[in-house]
């Protein structure tokens, strides 16, 4: 009978490297100087939109849509 466990998290690390790779695909469509280092600061600012997001909504989550544009804005600038 297959570990529930490691089921689980071999789920959730699969998810995480598609979700990883779509980003990265998404950065280099918007024309992206680095697609992969705009596609990995994304996934680690929504990674701790998960956690940040618990606390409550006065925290560091709220800023999540400004900080995004921010580092969008900033890969696409010549």
């Amino acid at each position: 009978m297959p570990n529930p466990v490691r089921t689980r998290r071999q789920v959730a690390e699969a998810h995480k490297k598609v979700f990883r790779k779509r980003l990265r695909e998404l950065a280099a469509s918007m024309g992206a100087r680095h697609p992969a280092v705009l596609g990995d600061a994304l996934l680690l600012l929504i990674e701790g939109i998960y956690v940040t997001g618990q606390q409550s909504e006065e925290g560091p989550a709220q800023s999540a849509f400004t900080v995004a544009k921010l580092l969008i804005d900033a890969s696409l600038k010549a």
